[in-house]
């Protein structure tokens, strides 16, 4: 007797090809992503039909699809009344999904269902797919069986009896490469597994090879090793999704110095899907968070130095719960575990110092890059080298943790730093010094000075830092004033329906405008 195997296949390309229509090549083609479908449904009849000698009792032919398909219709919860007329018990289709495929609900998001793709090695959303499926096999039964009301109840039973799992726990064990999984425990690379619960995948599959354009990139833009080093190291610690030991990196110079170029970099590793661009200054919109829920990282290119939310780099990078405000679905609190790089031209005012200075890392790029000198093919040169940069980044990130993750760092990168949270005062706190004093009895309306900071700000060539928004800058204003003048107390009034500060005056040797000749 032939291995059973062999005769299963033979059986199943006899039930292909029969007259009934069972199991089509449309059907096949929708289900071969998600799992062995063709064998799952015709395992147990086919086995049944041996007896227990193991002989075969019956030939394989007409007679056996036809066995099949009445076996497979109480399988499939499909039923007939009296008169012939086709039902389903959804129930027992459901069930039937549930052991043959790989489904997830999302514990913080009702409405979420996903499927493991055998193809892609990942957990993918199923509503388009099962819709597919449930029409295509329910048709290939019989063409009453399918309709759009029937489809939505069986996603809307599937969202119910599925395992749930809380988005804490996908990609928290492994990070998907393409071809492989990487294993956070060890940092070895293994097959692809739905136990893995890989949510975002990179394209790239890591290989051992050389990078002679990554390497002179790296050559020409750092001069210090530990600038070299610490651009791999966070290559690598961008794999590490489950750090808590979270690190912020601001990148800056003056433009054309290679810092679009290595966010690309980065971007590219990663898979440009799974990565935000979101510019720092928009995090705090409402709706911000929303489109981070699906990303490993952001990698903002080109950010603005005012209007800074410290706040919300804190509560993102804390690997804490916080609310994220959904459009037209209610709020949900979860953890974005994202890793954060920003480029600068003009690095923002150094807010909230405590804690997060202790997250900072600065990386100045000194070089630029001048047309000419540019090589304008080095992004296809960089991109055809990802699987060995992406290798080098996995040997990175074990080096990293052997050395408790404690970055590389050139003395030039710690100078840096020093510089700028050395320089704590604001623009407020530089236009009060500059621009006015103290004149008993005198008062000047808050709109004139708003006004006045704003032609200050032009006329000395200082970013705003966003405190040309009237809430913040007063807030600003008030908490230097005792400090600026030397413990004299804020105070202000109402003046012929104005609001007015008191005893203060503009300066005779500030920035000259129409306010302060007055």
């Amino acid at each position: 007797m032939p291995p059973k195997k062999i005769v299963l296949s033979q059986a199943i390309e006899t039930i292909k090809n029969s007259d009934f229509g069972l199991y089509s090549n449309q059907l096949q083609a929708a289900t071969a992503d998600f799992g062995p479908l063709d064998k799952l449904l015709y395992r147990d009849i086919f086995n049944a039909t041996y007896d227990n000698e193991g002989k075969r009792s019956e030939d394989i032919g007409q007679s056996f699809a036809l066995a099949c398909k009445r076996a497979l219709v109480q399988r499939l919860g499909i039923f007939y009344s009296d008169e012939g007329k086709p039902n389903l018990n959804q129930n027992t289709l459901v069930d039937f999904l549930l052991v043959i495929m790989n489904f997830l609900g999302v514990s913080e998001d009702p409405d979420a269902l996903l499927i493991y793709s055998f193809k892609k090695g990942k957990y993918i959303d199923a509503h388009d797919s099962i819709a597919r499926i449930m029409a295509l096999l329910l048709n290939d039964f019989d063409h009453n069986l399918w309709g759009i009301g029937r489809e939505n109840a069986i996603i809307e039973l599937l969202k119910r009896k599925a395992k749930q799992a809380s988005m804490k726990d996908f990609s928290k064990d492994y990070f998907g490469f393409s071809g492989q999984d990487l294993s956070l425990t060890d940092l070895s690379l293994v097959p692809h597994n739905p136990d893995h619960m890989v949510l975002l995948q990179s394209p790239i599959e890591p290989k051992e090879m050389a990078t002679p354009q990554f390497d002179q990139f790296l050559r020409s833009t750092f001069d210090d090793q530990a600038e070299r080093d610490f651009v791999q190291e966070w290559a690598g610690y961008l794999l590490d999704l489950n750090n808590t030991g979270t690190v912020i990196l601001f990148a800056i110079s003056s433009g054309a110095s290679g810092k679009s170029t290595l966010f690309n970099v980065y971007r590219d590793m990663l898979g440009a899907t799974n990565v935000s661009g979101i510019k720092v200054q928009s995090l705090s919109k409402q709706f911000a968070k929303q489109g981070l829920m699906d990303k490993l990282a952001i990698l903002a290119d080109e950010n603005d130095a005012d209007g800074f939310p410290t706040s919300e780099l804190k509560a993102i990078s804390g690997y804490s719960p916080i609310t994220i405000d959904r459009k037209f679905k209610d709020s949900i609190e979860t953890v974005l575990r994202l890793k954060m790089a920003f480029a600068f031209n003009t690095l923002p005012a150094p807010e909230d110092t405590v804690g997060f200075s202790r997250r900072l890392i600065i990386l100045p790029f000194e070089h630029t890059f001048l047309a000419k000198s540019a090589d304008k093919q080095l992004g296809e040169k960089l991109v055809a080298e990802l699987p060995g940069i992406a290798w080098l980044a996995i040997k990175k990130l074990k080096e990293l943790r052997q050395n408790d993750y404690a970055f590389s760092q050139s003395a030039n990168m710690a100078e840096t730093k020093a510089e700028y949270f050395a320089t704590k005062e604001t623009p407020v706190a530089t236009f009060m010094r500059q621009q006015l004093h103290i004149v008993s009895g005198q008062t000047l309306t808050r709109a004139d000075i708003i006004q006045d900071f704003e032609i200050w700000l032009k006329a000395s060539n200082v970013a705003s830092k966003g405190y040309t928004k009237g809430q913040r800058f007063w807030n600003e204003f008030r908490r230097c004033f005792p400090i600026i003048f030397e413990g004299v107390n804020y105070s202000e009034h109402k003046s012929n329906g104005y609001q007015v500060v008191d005893d203060i005056g503009f300066r005779a040797d500030g920035v000259d405008s129409a306010l302060n000749l007055k």
